[in-house]
């Protein structure tokens, strides 16, 4: 019996890791890509979209102790592409969903609104509303 309970723990583990792996492709993340661990990945993918070549990221950002060209390139061209992607994605449907929100309760307009993001937010999640960021206004 504990053979058993052995391999089904071994299976468990397994379809666990299978599923990091597919919400990490998903994300854009590799974890053993250095630039997607760097503390200035999204300074780093600022940069790549204002047009600076790989080389001007590395001088500029003075990375060149941290990683090589080549792996900011594979960064960019395989990680980064799904990244934003992802991103954009989730933006799209948060704004969709804060939308909704107002058609339905127009009273948390003036909560957005609000000069203070701390405040709406706290109204906002109090009352049900799961925000992070307010993205339409």
């Amino acid at each position: 019996m504990v053979t058993g309970l052995k391999k089904y723990d071994k299976i468990m583990e397994e379809i666990k890791n299978h599923e990091m792996k597919l919400d990490n492709k998903a994300k854009g993340y590799e974890p053993k890509c250095k630039v997607c661990n760097h503390k200035d990945k999204e300074e780093i993918e600022r940069h790549h979209e204002l047009g600076y070549s790989n080389r001007d990221i590395i001088r500029e950002l003075e990375l060149n102790n941290f990683f090589s060209e080549q792996a900011l390139g594979r960064h960019l061209n395989n990680h980064y592409p799904l990244s934003k992607k992802y991103y954009e994605k989730i933006r799209l449907v948060e704004e969709k969903e804060i939308k909704e929100a107002i058609k339905i309760f127009p009273a948390i307009t003036e909560y957005l609104l609000d000069d203070d993001p701390v405040y709406a937010n706290m109204f906002l999640n109090e009352c049900g509303f799961c925000t992070d960021i307010l993205l339409f206004l």
